[in-house]
């Protein structure tokens, strides 16, 4: 997989997975979300969790994840809006 790490604008379903994610001019609807997990944020460094799917594009295969910057960490305050990243695409 090759990394990319570019914010992205996402529309999200009822569930929370990606529906469509807008990247590099490109429109990208998902086909399948192959595989979805959570990782817990180090709420000792302030990082906050994350949500991660890898998505069959059908233009292209992603690991796209949404940082769940409302989670509240022990000692930070909550960050507002979450923060939508392509993270990488399968070359």
């Amino acid at each position: 997989m090759k990394e990319v790490f570019e914010v992205v604008d996402v529309h999200a379903g009822p569930g929370g997975a990606p529906l469509v994610v807008r990247w590099e001019r490109r429109t990208l609807r998902t086909r399948s979300v192959i595989d979805a997990w959570r990782a817990g944020g180090e709420w000792w460094a302030g990082r906050f969790p994350r949500d991660y799917w890898l998505i069959d594009f059908a233009q292209i295969v992603a690991e796209v994840y949404r940082e769940d910057r409302r989670a509240l960490l022990p000692g930070f305050e909550a960050g507002g809006a979450d923060l939508w990243v392509l993270a990488r695409v399968v070359d």
